[in-house]
């Protein structure tokens, strides 16, 4: 697909070679999924689908999105009652990281958190899948994608990945005013597309249907590492032997520690 260009590795030191071999990364963001076979869809999407809500929604009555960020706000403001969010985006921001199904998706601006989060899941749960993925989206540069100068022109006045903005995709950095501390242990940050029309997408369907075809773009603007899951205790051994990568690093709170415990023993840390 060209949208995406899949990178197989043959390990964890594979990866790691053939990520170095990447120019210019600071292009990107990044994101690590367990299972190499999920789609990039957020988990609104797979709460509506579990849930049995039709998309695109009925005709009348209240979106079924509002109506979700609704309850959530009524709950927080009962309950935190000095909370400093005020926009929707500082809702859905907090709600992302203690189970609120939102239209967002986590990525992160380190590619060795990103592939933690692709391995941590391993020491959790008994899995079957072969292969887990990290992903690298470029939001730099976008104009090395290909193209013409319709492209360009929108280069020159929009920059970056915000040219996208009109057709419903949008960065979010969340509000570092917040007291967030899982954000910004991650170095988090997320994607959302907006609009009820495109919540049957997800992120790759989006760009090849609605983008790609508008800018003419031929090259891929999302890497897909593939790692076999079986190397995820040389993974997370040499993430924290090199980054002090780890449970307590990215959630740094009770549920990090528990989850932390689990790793040690393990790993036999």
């Amino acid at each position: 697909m060209r949208v995406v260009k899949e990178i197989p590795c043959k390990s964890w030191d594979d990866f790691k070679s053939k990520y170095s071999k990447v120019k210019n990364k600071k292009d990107y963001i990044y994101r690590g999924q367990n299972d190499a076979d999920w789609i990039l869809e957020t988990s609104l999407q797979r709460f509506f689908k579990k849930a049995g809500i039709l998309i695109p929604f009925p005709l009348g009555g209240l979106n079924p999105i509002d109506e979700l960020l609704n309850k959530y706000k009524k709950l927080i403001n009962t309950t935190e009652k000095n909370h400093k969010y005020q926009i929707n985006d500082d809702f859905w921001g907090i709600g992302q990281h203690y189970g609120l199904p939102t239209p967002f998706l986590d990525w992160t601006k380190t590619i060795y958190k990103a592939a933690f989060f692709a391995f941590s899941d391993e020491v959790l749960q008994t899995n079957t899948h072969t292969n887990v993925a990290v992903y690298a989206l470029q939001i730099k540069n976008v104009h090395d994608l290909g193209g013409n100068s319709n492209l360009q022109n929108a280069i020159k006045s929009n920059g970056g990945i915000k040219i996208f903005e009109p057709y419903g995709f949008k960065l979010v950095n969340p509000n570092e005013k917040l007291d967030n501390f899982r954000i910004d242990a991650q170095d988090g940050l997320f994607t959302h597309i907006d609009g009820v029309n495109n919540l049957s997408l997800d992120l790759v369907d989006f760009f090849n249907k609605k983008i790609y075809d508008v800018y003419r773009m031929n090259k891929p603007i999302i890497l897909k590492f593939i790692i076999p899951r079986s190397e995820y205790k040389n993974a997370l051994s040499d993430l924290y032997s090199m980054s002090k990568i780890d449970f307590i690093g990215i959630y740094p709170d009770r549920e990090g520690c528990a989850k932390q415990a689990k790793l040690e023993t393990i790993l036999d840390l």
